[in-house]
This record gives structure tokens, C-alpha cells and sequence, in this order.
């Protein structure tokens, strides 16, 4: 649950902006993709696909000989617990398998044999920040255990939340005091906000 809400607020925290331009970019460089609404005419057919979850700025680039097939299981699986965690709880990225098929609001699809050759190098086309796929994309020879003992594999992203920034100052403390009496007040509401913070 700790690891859920971590992403959860990490999620919250990004650049709708930015993560929709990036989306944007990609669709721009990339036309071979198609935009896809009907996912039963990509049965059996292998390639590569983007999943867009847009509510959480997060995308998931993967490749498959049946494209349908797998993003049906996405959709469908109930995820191991022993597998929720892939790092420890505040880097572990929350997997695409814990997301439903409401969650994916945009899916691009690129028909393709060579499915492996250009894994990794569309993911690399989005903002690690957007990202949401847990290992290297491409060929994986080693299988498992080359997942489970190469860092270089493994995708994990800073999860810890950020520090609470101090309270913006008001007007009122920016003004320059015109009088003893006014430094006086400035200075004691000054302290008194000081003091709160230390005591709270």
C-alpha cells in the first residue's frame, strides 16, 4: 500500500503539459503507428505497442507476436503478490498489469516481425519520467534471472516524496518596514510563524 500511494502521488506531481507534448512527439515522428480502436483486428498479428494512460501521464511501450492477445492479459491479470514490489517500496514502479483497460486511453500499434529491434528504442523515445515499463526494453537472452541479477536491466524510478517546501512569504512579510514600531510587528509574526513551525 506504501509503494501504491507513492505512485500514486508521483503520478499527481508530473507535467500534464509536458507528458501530453511528449506523446505528441512521438505520434509526430512515428505515423507508422496506428491509433487504434478496435483491438480485435490486431489478433494474431505480431508488433510493437504504446498503451497511453493519460490520467496518470504514464506510458508502456511493448511488443508481442499476438498484439490482442497481450494486451488483453494487461488488462486481465491479477498480478502475484510477491510481484507488486520490483525494488524496494520507493523505487519499485507500480506495474502495467495493476491497470485496467479504462486506464489505457490511447493505444498505438505498429504491425512488425521485428518486433525485439524496436522495443527499446521507441521507449527511449519517451521522458523516463513517463515511462512505466520496469525492465530494459529488446531481447532479454539471459530470461529471468538475467532480469533478476542485472541492474542494467531493471527500470526502477525515485518514488520517495518530496520534502515540504517552506510556506511561500505573503505581501505583507515582503513589504519594507517604514518605522520601528512596524519592524517590531513584522518581526514578531516573523518569529511567531518560526516558533509554530518548530513546535508543530
Amino acid at each position: 500500500m506504501t509503494n501504491f500511494d507513492h505512485n500514486m502521488a508521483y503520478f499527481a506531481a508530473l507535467d500534464r503539459h509536458r507528458f501530453q507534448h511528449n506523446v505528441a512527439q512521438f505520434c509526430a515522428a512515428h505515423p507508422d503507428f496506428v491509433h487504434v480502436t478496435q483491438l480485435a483486428e490486431f489478433e494474431g498479428v505480431a508488433g510493437c505497442y504504446v498503451m497511453v494512460l493519460d490520467d496518470y501521464c504514464q506510458v508502456y511501450v511493448g511488443v508481442s507476436n499476438n498484439v490482442a492477445r497481450r494486451i488483453m492479459t494487461h488488462w486481465s491479470r491479477t498480478m502475484p503478490f510477491d510481484r507488486l514490489i520490483y525494488g524496494g517500496v520507493d523505487r519499485s514502479k507500480l506495474s502495467i498489469d495493476a491497470f485496467r483497460a479504462r486506464d489505457t486511453t490511447r493505444l498505438f500499434i505498429r504491425a512488425s516481425e521485428e518486433t525485439f529491434d524496436i522495443e527499446e528504442n521507441i521507449a527511449q523515445e519517451f521522458d523516463p519520467a513517463f515511462l512505466c515499463n520496469r525492465i530494459t526494453g529488446g531481447r532479454i537472452d539471459g530470461g529471468l534471472a538475467e532480469v533478476l541479477l542485472n541492474p542494467d536491466v531493471r527500470k526502477p524510478r525515485d518514488l520517495s516524496p518530496p520534502q515540504d517546501p517552506a510556506p511561500a512569504p505573503t505581501p505583507a512579510d515582503l513589504r519594507p518596514a517604514a518605522s520601528g514600531a512596524r519592524a517590531g510587528g513584522w518581526l514578531a509574526a516573523a518569529l511567531s510563524r518560526i516558533r509554530a513551525l518548530f513546535t508543530a
